[in-house]
């Protein structure tokens, strides 16, 4: 198997959401280049329960003031993967 993130990243509901603002106007979330992170398994890395379909529910969005947005900078945004007390991993930027 491949790993396509920036693929899957593309179709993301809840950027698509953002970018026609269906939802949480002015906020904005950077693409997730890395592996869904609901519904895992409790166990270090990511292992999927075969019982639900995997999805990004751990997100970090912002909104800047007026006129400073391309100031800003993603420096990480990134999950983590030794986390094993959920079924999601948090997602740390």
């Amino acid at each position: 198997y491949e790993e396509r993130w920036g693929d899957l990243a593309k179709v993301d509901e809840l950027t698509m959401a953002l970018e026609r603002r269906d939802c949480l106007v002015g906020f904005r979330t950077p693409p997730c280049y890395f592996p869904p992170t609901f519904k895992v398994k409790k166990v270090k890395g990511v292992t999927y329960n075969d019982e639900r379909i995997p999805a990004y529910t751990d997100r970090i969005l912002w909104k800047s003031a007026d006129n400073l947005s391309d100031k800003l900078t993603t420096l990480a945004y990134e999950p983590c993967l030794n986390f094993n007390t959920s079924d999601h991993k948090p997602i740390r930027g």
